[in-house]
């Protein structure tokens, strides 16, 4: 005999994770009067969320764990009319906008937003024995870095640990200097480390301006980073890493010895996405300009939004140039949230619009900069103060409040 199917739960709204750009959906529905009547579903394996823009001030722990974390289900539960999942979302059917959780547990909604985001994770499939890299994204990763690192410089360690960094993007970059920070700062008990930054690129923060990428080579090296540019790595063993050296003019293969490899050279697709019943490219999820998700014939699936890192936005054929940063998830949770009302209310939904630049700030262990287009500020003090204030301010964005 079989056993009954679980009862379904029913809302208005599912958001389908609960990190930056799925609480900042359910923060812009709170503030409309529309918005705080509807019963919201917020699904997340996790109840608290560090601060991803600082990660690596938290695997060092200039940003102590308490000072850099978000009670998120605080904040989701202070509302009457909204629930927190704990749970792992293992499919969806988009057309009938159902969940599934990896529980078993079945969610049905009149609107469902995926927020699902990304994975920093090496392609292993490209890299053989990569996935031995480590990554720092969340709190557990920052834990598992930081205990391994200790017990490489604690006394009967490798007598000159090296820690090799992948990717001279702005995360390997900020990853980079502050290792460089970490290790300088060392005595009787935690001796100092190398730190080796590849990038297979030719210089530095290929996204920002030359000057820029040129300072934080500068930066680096000051502090004693070595720094590897077209340097590309191609496996990973347990002794170490073997890099494919461009420089100066004939690629050559090179063996280097590294105790732990930290992977900051890009983002992936998580692999859920692959059941969503949502249209892709390149592993993201395709989207139009209203944040709607598309299907595989690139047709509007109603009542299904994407916004954050999963996003892909396809306009007239094309593709938007890439969205996987921070603040872009605010501004596509704004539109996502007016556009969730409008389909409720029958009214006409918000075009997303292609932000190309804003400033940038660049943290580089003992150093900082402010890059807007061609412009590069190396104001150290100011912007950390200022990256401090924006974290402090986005905890007081989503503060618990009083029910209601």
């Amino acid at each position: 005999m079989s056993s009954p199917s679980p009862a379904v739960e029913r809302y208005d709204v599912i958001i389908l994770g609960a990190s930056m750009a799925g609480i900042e959906v359910l923060y812009q529905l709170r503030r409309k009067r529309r918005g705080r009547t509807l019963r919201v579903a917020v699904v997340d394996r996790q109840e608290v969320h560090g601060y991803i823009p600082l990660c690596q001030e938290r695997l060092s722990r200039r940003l102590h764990d308490a000072s850099a974390r978000l009670h998120t289900a605080g904040y989701v539960t202070s509302s009457q009319h909204t629930e927190m999942i704990v749970g792992t979302v293992a499919r969806m059917n988009s057309v009938a906008r159902r969940v599934l959780l990896a529980d078993g547990r079945a969610l049905d909604a009149r609107i469902i937003v995926v927020a699902l985001g990304s994975v920093l994770a090496p392609p292993a499939d490209r890299i053989p024995g990569v996935e031995g890299a480590l990554a720092v994204k969340f709190d557990h990763e920052a834990q598992e870095v930081r205990e391994r690192l200790q017990r490489l410089r604690a006394p009967g360690g490798p007598e000159q640990p090296r820690v090799v960094v992948v990717g001279g993007g702005i995360s390997g970059v900020e990853m980079a200097g502050e290792l460089a920070w970490m290790s300088q700062r060392s005595d009787d008990l935690q001796r100092p480390f190398e730190v080796t930054l590849l990038h297979s690129g030719p210089r530095l923060l290929p996204a920002l301006c030359e000057r820029a990428g040129a300072l934080a080579a500068e930066h680096l090296e000051a502090q004693g980073v070595d720094l590897r540019v077209r340097a590309r790595l191609t496996q990973m063993r347990s002794d170490g890493v073997v890099i494919e050296d461009r420089v100066p003019t004939s690629p050559e293969q090179l063996d280097m010895p590294a105790d732990l490899v930290i992977w900051a050279g890009g983002v992936r697709p998580p692999p859920v996405l692959d059941e969503l019943g949502v249209g892709q490219r390149d592993g993201w999820l395709t989207v139009d300009r209203e944040l709607r998700a598309l299907d595989a014939d690139g047709a509007a699936i109603e009542g299904v939004f994407v916004a954050g890192d999963a996003a892909c936005v396809v306009d007239e054929g094309g593709v938007w140039p890439t969205m996987k940063r921070a603040i872009e998830c605010l501004w596509q949770a704004k539109i996502a949230a007016k556009n969730i009302l409008a389909s409720l209310q029958g009214t006409p939904r918000r075009a997303h619009r292609l932000r190309e630049d804003f400033p940038h700030g660049v943290s580089i262990g003992a150093r900082s900069l402010v890059v807007y287009g061609p412009l590069v500020l190396d104001l150290p003090r100011i912007n950390t103060w200022f990256r401090r204030f924006l974290m402090r301010r986005y905890f007081a964005r989503y503060r618990a409040r009083a029910r209601g």
